[in-house]
C-alpha cells in the first residue's frame, strides 16, 4: 500500500503547491484517505465523492443533540451506499477487480449475506478515512500554530514517526467512547465501577494525563514516547492502526518534501461535533 500512499499524497501536494493556497481538508486530508479506501474496497477512485458524503452522513448519527434532517440524511445515504455496493458487488463478478469487494463476492466459503457486506464495509469506510482526515488536520494545525512554515516545525533533527505520535496523543480525533464493564472494578482514587455499567472513555483526556505526559497540553515533536490511547486498547484496539499509522507518515512527509515553505493563512476553524474532533477548514498557503 505505501507506494499508492505515496504516489496519491503526492499528486494531491503537487495540486495543492501550484494553487498556491487554500483549505488543506478539502484539498488534501479528505481525498487521500478517500481514495485509499475506495483502493481497498475495491471500487473506482471516481466514486470517492459519493463515498466521503456518505460516510459524512453516516457518521453524523454519532452527534450529540443531532437533528431531524441530519438523521434522514444518514438513513438516505446508507440506501445509497447499501445501493451502490449491491451494484458493485454484481459488477465484479463480470469484470477483474481486486480488492475486498472482489474477495467477498468470490468467497464460497460461509459467504457472507449482502446486510453483512454492506456492514462490514460501512465499518471499513468509516473507520478507514474519517478519523485519518482529523487527524491530518489536527495534526498540521498543532505542527503549524506558532506560525512558522512547516519546512522549520519539522526539520532533519525529527523522527517522522515520533511525530506522528506526538500528534496522535496531542490532539486525538476520537475522544470518547462509550464501553460497558464486564466485571466489578476500582480505578484511581477509590472510584467503584459496578459489572453492566456503561462508562464513558475520555481517550483524550488519558492523553494528557499529568501523571504520564510532562506538560501534557504542550505539543512537542522531540517528546520521549510513552504509550497512548488514540487507537484505545486491548480487544478494542482499532484495526485499522497500521494503516492510519502508514498513512499519517506518508501524508507528513510528502507534504514535508513537496510544499516545504506551507504554513497556516488563518486560524483552523473545528468542527462542532461531539464525538469526532476535528478541523473542518484549514486555510493555508504555500509561497
Amino acid at each position: 500500500m505505501a507506494p499508492t500512499i505515496e504516489d496519491t499524497a503526492r499528486d494531491l501536494a503537487w495540486r495543492l503547491r501550484s494553487q498556491g493556497d487554500g483549505d488543506l481538508v478539502t484539498l488534501f486530508a479528505e481525498p487521500l484517505p478517500v481514495a485509499i479506501i475506495a483502493d481497498l474496497i475495491g471500487v473506482p477512485r471516481a466514486a470517492a465523492p459519493d463515498l466521503l458524503q456518505w460516510s459524512h452522513d453516516m457518521v453524523a448519527m454519532y452527534r450529540f443533540g443531532r437533528t431531524e434532517v441530519e438523521e434522514l440524511a444518514a438513513e438516505r445515504s446508507s440506501r445509497e451506499f447499501a445501493t451502490f455496493l449491491n451494484d458493485a458487488i454484481a459488477a465484479t463478478r463480470s469484470t477483474k477487480r481486486t480488492g475486498l469487494l472482489a474477495t467477498l463476492a468470490a468467497s464460497s466459503d460461509d459467504p457472507l449475506s449482502s446486510d453483512e457486506v454492506v456492514s462490514l464495509v460501512v465499518l471499513l469506510l468509516n473507520a478507514g478515512h474519517e478519523a485519518t482526515v482529523h487527524q491530518i488536520g489536527n495534526g498540521l494545525a498543532s505542527l503549524l500554530s506558532d506560525g512558522t512554515q512547516l519546512a522549520d516545525a519539522w526539520n532533519d533533527t525529527h523522527d517522522a514517526e515520533a511525530i506522528v505520535e506526538e500528534m496522535l496523543r496531542h490532539d486525538t480525533p476520537l475522544h470518547v467512547f462509550k464501553r460497558t464493564a464486564l466485571v466489578d472494578a476500582e480505578i484511581a482514587n477509590g472510584v467503584h465501577i459496578s459489572r453492566g455499567q456503561e462508562i464513558a472513555l475520555l481517550l483524550a483526556a488519558a492523553n494528557h494525563d499529568p501523571n504520564v505526559f510532562d506538560d501534557p497540553e504542550r505539543f512537542d515533536p522531540q517528546r520521549r514516547q510513552k504509550p497512548h490511547v488514540s487507537f484505545g486498547a486491548g480487544p478494542h484496539f482499532c484495526i485499522g492502526a497500521p494503516l492510519a499509522r502508514l498513512e499519517l507518515q506518508i501524508a507528513f512527509r510528502v507534504l514535508r518534501e513537496e510544499v516545504p515553505s506551507l504554513r497556516l493563512a488563518a486560524p483552523p476553524l473545528f468542527r462542532d461535533s461531539f464525538h469526532f474532533r476535528g478541523v473542518e477548514r484549514l486555510p493555508v498557503r504555500c509561497g
